[in-house]
């Protein structure tokens, strides 16, 4: 009994692990940030940031007229500044 008991806490273990795992779901959603949290991931302040975007380096997107950048664009910027801080990041 005790190694029935072994493999019933392993698949546990495992059943956990299986629950942590993203789903197709979660990789599909686009992520948004808002400009303040956006400009915390870049490090550069929301002035910045707008500068940024009306000098057309980065891009935005509305919802209800509510300004957000998509992380891929931030990612699509941080790779043209500088294309192996993404590789160092491992995001």
């Amino acid at each position: 009994m005790s190694s029935y008991k072994r493999l019933l806490s392993k698949i546990d273990g495992l059943e956990k692990k299986i629950d942590q795992l993203p789903s197709k779901k979660q990789k599909e959603i686009k992520k948004y940030f808002t400009y303040k949290e956006a400009s915390e991931y870049l490090g550069i302040t929301v002035e910045g940031l707008k500068t940024r975007i009306k000098r057309g380096q980065m891009y935005k997107v509305a919802n209800n007229n509510r300004p957000l950048i998509a992380f891929s664009e931030i990612e699509r910027f941080l790779n043209s500044q500088n294309p192996k801080i993404l590789r160092d990041l491992k995001i």
